[in-house]
């Protein structure tokens, strides 16, 4: 019975794992940001698991980037939507982005209050996105 439902789905063209067109050039670069995502979220877990507790994470992407794993999601999932060009998929993924994007700011006031001095040093230098400087806290 299941092998003529599952033949049945791909004789009326519904199987969305089998596509009659060539990937096209969205695919690709979609494909190249979700890939590029992948490589900052794997860089900045070896950086959390090589950094001494107690110490600032600024190794790896963590040197340009003060929060690489929420960038991570940003590529992964813009990677996505480009890549199947699914706007209710960029819709649904903003969506899903605005509660760790809006968190950003409470984690560094955390971080000032652990790290103090090392982590305003931090700030300083390293921008919050990739290239893009936010408004930077000081140390009360």
């Amino acid at each position: 019975m299941l092998p003529e439902i599952s033949a049945s789905i791909v004789e009326a063209g519904l199987d969305p794992l089998v596509s009659e067109s060539e990937p096209n050039d969205a695919f690709y670069l979609g494909l190249a940001l979700y890939l590029a995502g992948i490589a900052i979220f794997m860089s900045a877990l070896v950086t959390v698991s090589k950094t001494p507790a107690g110490r600032v994470f600024t190794q790896g992407m963590y040197r340009f980037s003060r929060h690489p794993l929420y960038l991570s999601f940003i590529v992964i999932l813009l990677g996505v939507s480009v890549a199947t060009l699914s706007g209710l998929f960029l819709l649904l993924s903003t969506g899903w982005l605005i509660f760790p994007l809006s968190h950003v700011n409470t984690e560094e006031r955390s971080c000032l209050d652990m790290f103090g001095v090392a982590y305003q040093d931090y700030m300083n230098r390293t921008p919050k996105w990739i290239g893009i400087p936010g408004r930077i806290m000081k140390v009360t």
